[in-house]
């Protein structure tokens, strides 16, 4: 029994962790009906495992929309007992360095809202949030398309904000990234990113102060800005 137990809490944990990206095995073709994005991410700074909040977004009028996902950077190449001891003590095992997001998306135009990130040496604990509101990257995912992001460099102190800046881009890397999932066969395209500035009117704490996200209904993305993305900045 505790056998199975331990092995259960492996699974979730596993699963977890995973970052919101696809499996090895994950098939996707021209004819899927959803969209796969390819980001390069240099991963500096203290935090053990950020993670960029995607949100969709109405291109007519920049009003931002429930869809929504998480995506942090690559575990796939660590063990399943690096994974749990990462979930648990809030570090990564993985090495700083580079690594990729590979994740399926709806259809549409999506901006990163925020930069999430924990750290944690079990006696005492950091957290940090960035909102992307000064300028953050926007794109859009076409159905049965993969498509390419660029690099980036996420760096961020601890006690400090989140900064997140491209870099030159390296689609042959990218594509050796792809070349991983033997089970996709459309091919790699370079997307428009643009760099565009968002609204932000933040959630309140249960007991009073600032939270740690903007109200949806007051997220509007500037869509008259057509900038090529440099840099994403925290507001």
């Amino acid at each position: 029994m505790k056998k199975i137990l331990v092995c259960a809490v492996l699974a979730f944990v596993v699963s977890a962790c995973s970052g919101g990206q696809v499996g090895n095995d994950f098939a996707f073709q021209p004819t899927s009906e959803k969209a796969l994005i390819v980001m390069g991410l240099d991963v500096r700074g203290g935090y053990g495992k950020p993670s960029l909040l995607f949100r969709m977004y109405d291109p007519e009028t920049g009003q931002a929309l429930k869809e929504q996902k998480f995506l942090s950077p690559s575990d796939r190449e660590l063990s399943s007992g690096q994974i749990l001891t990462s979930y648990f003590t809030g570090q990564s095992s993985r090495p700083r360095g580079k690594t990729y997001i590979v994740a399926e998306l709806e259809p549409g135009n999506w901006f990163i809202g925020r930069i999430n990130g924990n750290y944690s040496t079990g006696y005492i604990s950091y957290k940090s949030v960035s909102i992307l509101s000064r300028g953050t990257v926007t794109f859009d995912a076409e159905p049965g398309h993969v498509i390419y992001l660029g690099e980036y460099r996420l760096g961020g102190a601890l006690g400090s904000s989140f900064s997140l800046i491209k870099v030159n881009e390296d689609f042959d890397a990218a594509e050796a990234e792809l070349d991983k999932f033997t089970n996709i066969s459309a091919k790699l395209e370079r997307g428009e990113v643009v760099r565009r500035k968002f609204t932000c009117e933040h959630t309140e704490k249960l007991f009073g102060g600032e939270g740690d996200d903007c109200k949806r209904d007051k997220m509007v993305i500037d869509v008259e800005s057509d900038t090529v993305t440099s840099e994403a900045t925290s507001g």
